[in-house]
């Protein structure tokens, strides 16, 4: 857990970092926030509280919606075509991030897989019925 909540850290930081050295054509664009899209709710939450007022949040998958299942909707797909960064949590949870990510055509999207080099915790449980 910290790996990966450390790792999402890193990247947050990273991401602002090179926002704030961006060319400031505009004072509007300079003062504004990243533009984060995140596929649940756990997730917007950690992005949040990482990012706090810099960040602009918005999630994709409906409290009460089975990430799982879910399928993007056309105004999903115009909130990835408009973010900057893209966080969704990776180890099989959301099969659809893929086609999703490829679907908003935006190619400075920064995608982030938050389960990356992280170890899952293999249930016990089940390796003993087995």
């Amino acid at each position: 857990m910290f790996k990966r909540s450390a790792l999402i850290f890193l990247c947050l930081t990273l991401l602002f970092s090179v926002a704030s050295c961006g060319n400031k054509e505009s004072g509007e664009k300079a003062a504004g926030k990243v533009k984060i899209s995140v596929t649940f709710n756990a997730l917007s939450e950690f992005v949040q509280a990482v990012g706090r007022d810099k960040v602009e949040v918005s999630t994709i998958v409906p409290d009460g919606t089975e990430p799982h299942d879910f399928e993007p909707k056309a105004q999903d797909l115009v909130a990835l075509s408009e973010a900057q960064v893209f966080v969704y949590n990776g180890l099989g949870m959301e099969t659809w991030t893929e086609d999703a990510v490829a679907a908003a055509e935006n190619p400075l999207l920064i995608v982030i897989d938050a389960s990356k080099n992280v170890e899952p915790i293999v249930n016990s449980d089940e390796e003993e019925l087995t």
